[in-house]
């Protein structure tokens, strides 16, 4: 038997599962965009260090006196 202040259980556990989501939503949602910029950020970074990386071994590659290796580099990191 329940009591007037008692709400039915379940009821408790609906409210229990919905009360912390609008709180942890905003939580949430910043710190997906938090990660989000730093991954945009990194793969920025790694694009710019690949770029620079690829030039040096391409003019690496181009003063080297083996013809066989130059061409096959040439054709990778063109």
């Amino acid at each position: 038997m329940t009591t007037a202040l008692s709400p039915p259980i379940e009821l408790s556990f609906f409210f229990l599962y919905l009360y912390p989501f609008p709180l942890l939503f905003p939580d949430f949602l910043c710190h997906s965009v938090m990660v989000l910029c730093c991954l945009t950020r990194l793969k920025r970074r790694l694009r710019y260090l690949v770029q620079r990386l690829s030039k040096h071994v391409y003019y690496y590659f181009l003063e080297s006196s083996e013809p066989n290796l130059h061409s096959s580099l040439f054709i990778v990191y063109t």
